[in-house]
């Protein structure tokens, strides 16, 4: 079967090395969409352009399906001025410590390839795939798919238990001891999760 991965903001195609690793070898993995007929897998940004595109079956790993309500998106337009204006006044690196740093990351090393990243890097994919440029998919998700969810990531768990009541054949998988990256913390996991819906 065709896999294709997406990854999240500030990642990297080898983010998904292990999860792949610990799949069945007949798969052909890919890191970008070229037709319909590809099961799209996407974390976090990563997902919310997967949800974007027509695909033979979605895998959402902490993706957000959009804003609604102008509070939140003024919310959001606060967090990028406000990681922005630092990255402008701080190094990368201490841009990487800042972000990580985040309850969204408890646990998590940085991956040493973020450190490769450049003040450029950062800033185009936060003003490119802005959540605030995306439309809301609250409503435009197909009738199944999966969703896979740190167990100890809250914003995160609570989103999919909303969708799993928007969403009755939709799957929703809570992964103990992980927080919002989950296909890094706990690949195999997330592996088994794959293979499992896909079959």
């Amino acid at each position: 079967m065709k896999l294709v991965f997406l990854h999240g903001f500030l990642g990297h195609d080898s983010d998904w090395d292990e999860v792949i690793k610990n799949l069945s070898s007949h798969h052909e993995c890919r890191f970008s969409p070229k037709k319909t007929n590809d099961v799209l897998i996407g974390y976090s940004m990563g997902g919310r352009i997967a949800m974007q595109i027509e695909s033979k079956k979605l895998i959402l790993i902490g993706s957000h399906p959009g804003l609604v309500l102008d509070a939140e998106r003024q919310e959001r337009m606060r967090f990028e001025n406000h990681w922005l204006s630092f990255l402008e006044q701080n190094s990368v690196e201490a841009f990487l410590n800042k972000w990580y740093e985040q309850p969204l990351f408890k646990g998590l090393s940085i991956p040493k390839i973020r450190f490769s990243l450049t003040k450029e890097d950062i800033r185009e994919s936060f003003l490119k795939h802005s959540i605030l440029k995306q439309p809301s998919m609250w409503d435009r998700l197909p009738s199944s798919f999966l969703y896979i969810a740190g167990a100890n990531d809250q914003k995160y768990s609570l989103i999919a238990k909303k969708l799993a009541l928007l969403y009755p054949n939709a799957k929703v998988a809570f992964v103990e001891g992980a927080s919002h990256a989950v296909h890094i913390e706990k690949p195999k996991i997330v592996a088994h999760l794959i293979e499992e819906f896909i079959c």
